[in-house]
């Protein structure tokens, strides 16, 4: 039982992450690509202690 509500616990600071993202994301527009995403978890495969990319913000053709 107690391993059962610590997965919930678990799993609802995950969908809260998720949300506070999304919430970020829709008031700023700062954002990463998935190039540089990929880019820095390749560097951290390697066991490069990269520093996670820098968010952009959207161009004059993207929008938030």
């Amino acid at each position: 039982m107690e391993e059962t509500s610590d997965r919930s616990v678990k799993r609802m600071a995950f969908l809260q992450d998720g949300l506070n993202a999304w919430n970020d994301y829709c008031v700023t527009g700062r954002h990463i690509t998935e190039a540089d995403a990929n880019a820095w978890l390749l560097q951290l495969e390697q066991g490069i202690d990269a520093e996670p990319p820098t968010p952009r913000r959207p161009g004059p053709a993207e929008g938030p």
